[in-house]
């Protein structure tokens, strides 16, 4: 998907959350990570959603309305529409939501719809994650050639090789998970350089997003939040914070003066705001750094 719809992916985790409730967690984990927020925050998009879904503004959410929810957020997922054979099934749902007989979905009865599906996809998310670790444990302990729990970069070049992984992936895999830096990989070292080299993939896919001019414009008025030509150092910060979250991060564990750093390398004139023209020309020089980061490697 464009970066448009990655980002209004990204900004409605109640509505996939509600995918997992009503089509269950192995269709719905097909349409990509999960971002969850503290509840403050989920309170609050509980809150949109809900008025976003509640077409007519009487208050209550209708099934017809409660459809073209599910549809809307199918589409922005790049998933087709709901089948007809689905439907009961939804409509069963939704009678279970509607707790109260009414015909309609209160807040309330929202609110609890949404916190089962976060539950269900926390749990979704753990169980996947430990299928996984099983099977990365399995192949790690088959690489592991002298059996001490550990594996050196020759170890682990021998038994990811037949998965196409060369010397070079594997010094970065090792760069990114060797702690203590003892030229070893603990397992926790190796889930570790995972994640992070899982992280880095992501963040390159967020950076090939906006390559195109349009991309770019399209970015910068979303970011421009409200519409005077200029991010802000405040505008900025909100955009850096929903980055943070796409990629698994946490802004509040980021320094502000980072932020700022990087703000100022934005805005080039020092004048307070980033202008399109700096914004394009920033984003053009951290593709080209990325480029030549590659070509090294």
């Amino acid at each position: 998907p464009d970066l448009t719809t990655q980002m209004a992916v990204a900004r409605t985790p109640l509505l996939l959350l509600l995918l997992f409730s009503v089509l269950g967690a192995e269709a719905a984990g097909k349409l990509g990570k999960l971002n969850m927020g503290d509840e403050v925050e989920m309170s609050q998009q509980q809150k949109e959603a809900f008025a976003q879904a509640d077409a007519n503004n009487d208050g209550q959410i209708a099934f017809d309305e409660y459809i073209a929810m599910l549809e809307q957020t199918l589409k922005a997922a790049g998933r087709e529409g709901i089948a007809p054979e689905q439907m009961a099934e939804l409509q069963g749902a939704f009678q279970q939501v509607d707790t109260d007989g009414s015909g309609g979905m209160s807040v309330a009865e929202w609110q609890a719809m949404a916190a089962a599906g976060m539950e269900k996809a926390k749990e979704a998310e753990k169980a996947q994650e430990e299928a996984a670790n099983l099977k990365l444990k399995a192949v790690y302990d088959d690489s592991d050639a002298n059996k001490d729990g550990k594996l050196s970069q020759e170890e682990m070049l021998g038994g990811f090789a037949q998965y196409g992984y060369t010397a070079e992936q594997i010094a970065l895999f090792f760069g990114a998970g060797d702690v203590d830096t003892d030229g070893l990989l603990t397992f926790s070292e190796f889930l570790h350089a995972r994640t992070e080299m899982q992280r880095k993939k992501e963040v390159e896919e967020l950076m090939g997003a906006v390559q195109s001019e349009a991309q770019q414009e399209q970015a910068f008025k979303e970011a421009d939040a409200n519409n005077d030509g200029a991010i802000t150092l405040l505008e900025y910060e909100q955009v850096f914070a929903e980055f943070m979250k796409t990629v698994g991060g946490k802004p509040e564990d980021v320094d502000p003066k980072l932020v700022l750093d990087n703000f100022q390398q934005y805005d080039t004139d020092r004048n307070g705001g980033v202008s399109m023209g700096e914004w394009k020309a920033a984003l053009h020089a951290s593709a080209q750094e990325a480029a030549a980061g590659k070509s090294e490697l």
